[in-house]
């Protein structure tokens, strides 16, 4: 299909060329050029971000007159080392003499939709699949690669990128948003960094256990064979440096993302974490399956594969100020489109969490929070957080903002900072689109006054389509788990014929029926220890325990 579209639309797969960007630098507001959308709108109730044709890609993007360029200005676009796609970036802008004193920040996200309308062929391929599959021994896109790792991925390739920038102008004291745009933009320098280089410049002082923690879950790793045979490659340095005027930056957008959270959490936001095991294998079963079964013969046989490093290490998510803040400014960005979106009365799929249903629960979680949840991380110690496990509500989607409880949102959130590997991202942008553009044409002309353009999907499409995402994420979640869980005990089995050693400690989550739940500590996975009655200990107890019954299958 790639190859087809490439033949037919080169232009839209290649890289800005200095027309376009002379297009958007030098656009005004004043223009009264009538363009081919412009007849569009005003002869039809046609949306303009909607084309008939599954084979047709835009020609020019459509929202190039209200594209805004942040010219040079350094967006800051943070990942592991092995991420190949790169679908967010963040920069910082100074408000002097605001009342009350305030900066804004802005969250730049990947533009799929800049050249591929809501009917292509590619776009009801995602739709299918919903999202990308990460699994330990490959990856399963959304897209094709030459696209998410190409020209629509933010690496610093030296070539202006287009994006969709959600900005939020927060309050310096209070970290509350006092003002937010949505804009298709253009940024032109950007800055890959590496989450261990941005933590090592960043400050600790917010991280639950501090820079301690954060190295003894750098450091949790258990693997098999224990020293790695082969190399593992990866997409940008594995370290770097920082310079004193991106250090500077990077303060400043950690000092407001924490503000950020200080807010959140006046509102009610809590987290906890059981953590979670991340399984590498090396070399990627994909690599060898795309480079040997391209040229192998029929009868190829799997077998004459290399044998695999397999490893497995604790999540950082909340162990790294890097990760921390990121996560942060996606729920900014969650926020300014949840947002505009209530204000402007346009569909779209909103992330809400509901209360515990039950009024005791209620109380427990209120006397919780205040009393059990550090104020400077918003973390909730994991023992205390056991006995209320059971009675967290779970995520749902909705066409409706009903807020989200454990992160302290009262309009709730839309995601929109993954469109090159999530579905419901990228149908948010159209619809966030497609509204701009009628705003934009109805201001500039003055013999339109009542005129509007319906939205790219309605609510009879949405809402079914909610329950179809909703339970596309569910068994890929489940599979995910399943994946992961085959290669730990893989990993597990492989060092017992190996003679290492598989004790480890860990705290008793609950009982089963014939022993209890036991949790790592070091790597995060969960399994079953058996015991009589009388011999399990209590919810949150600290045990050691053997791992001695291996079967992946």
């Amino acid at each position: 299909m790639l190859d087809r579209i490439k033949k037919m639309y080169p232009e839209c797969l290649q890289q800005l060329n200095q027309d376009d960007i002379d297009r958007i630098s030098q656009k005004t507001t004043t223009t009264t050029t009538t363009t081919h959308v412009d007849l569009v709108e005003r002869t039809t109730t046609f949306n303009p971000m909607v084309l008939q044709d599954p084979t047709e890609m835009y020609r020019r993007d459509p929202c190039d007159s209200i594209r805004h360029d942040f010219g040079h200005q350094p967006a800051y676009a943070i990942d592991d080392p092995s991420a190949s796609e790169l679908d967010d970036a963040f920069s910082v802008e100074h408000e002097p003499g605001s009342t009350p004193p305030s900066t804004w920040i802005h969250v730049h996200v990947a533009d799929p939709t800049s050249i591929l309308p809501p009917s292509h062929e590619m776009s009801r391929l995602a739709a299918e699949r919903i999202q990308s599959s990460y699994l330990p021994e490959r990856t399963w896109p959304m897209f094709p690669r030459a696209l998410t790792e190409g020209v629509l991925s933010l690496n610093d390739d030296g070539h202006p990128k287009k994006v969709m920038t959600f900005s939020a102008r927060m309050s310096d004291d209070s970290g509350e948003i006092i003002e937010f745009k949505i804009r298709p933009g253009l940024i032109r320098k950007i800055v890959t960094l590496n989450y261990d280089d941005v933590d090592k410049v960043l400050s600790w002082d917010r991280v639950h256990g501090g820079e301690a923690e954060g190295t003894r879950i750098r450091n949790s790793i258990v693997s098999v064979p224990e020293e790695r045979v082969v190399e593992r490659k990866y997409y940008r340095a594995v370290t770097g440096s920082v310079n004193t005027e991106d250090k500077e930056k990077l303060l400043t957008l950690q000092i407001i993302a924490q503000k950020h959270l200080d807010y959140r959490r006046s509102h009610g936001a809590f987290n906890y974490t059981l953590g979670r095991p991340l399984v590498e294998i090396t070399p990627s079963l994909q690599s060898i399956a795309d480079d040997e079964m391209r040229l192998a013969p029929v009868d190829y046989s799997c077998s004459q594969w290399p044998k695999p490093h397999i490893s497995c290490r604790l999540d950082p998510t909340f162990a790294s100020p890097a990760r921390m803040m990121v996560a942060e400014y996606m729920i900014v960005a969650g926020r300014v489109s949840a947002l505009f979106s209530r204000d402007h009365n346009l569909p779209t799929l909103f992330r809400n969490q509901p209360l515990p249903a039950a009024e005791k629960h209620k109380l427990l979680f209120d006397e919780m929070i205040s009393k059990k949840t550090d104020p400077k991380t918003g973390m909730t110690d994991l023992v205390d957080m056991l006995p209320l496990r059971p009675y967290v509500t779970g995520a749902e989607i909705s066409t409706t903002s009903l807020g989200h409880w454990s992160l302290g949102l009262q309009v709730g959130y839309c995601r929109v900072t993954s469109p090159l590997r999530r579905y419901s991202d990228m149908l948010a942008h159209w619809q966030l689109k497609g509204i701009l553009l009628s705003k934009h044409n109805q201001s500039s002309s003055s013999s339109v006054s009542t005129f509007t353009v319906p939205p790219v999907f309605g609510l009879d499409v949405l809402v079914p389509l909610s329950g179809v995402i909703r339970d596309r994420e569910r068994k890929l979640g489940m599979l995910e788990a399943r994946t992961v869980r085959f290669w730990i005990i893989e990993m597990f089995r492989r060092r017992a014929e190996a003679g290492l050693s598989n004790i480890f400690e860990g705290i008793v989550i609950n009982p089963t029926a014939d022993g209890y739940n036991v949790l790592s500590t070091l790597l995060g996975f969960q399994t079953v220890v058996k015991a009589q009655p009388q011999e399990i200990p209590e919810i949150g107890t600290k045990v050691l325990f053997e791992l001695n019954n291996y079967n992946p299958q």
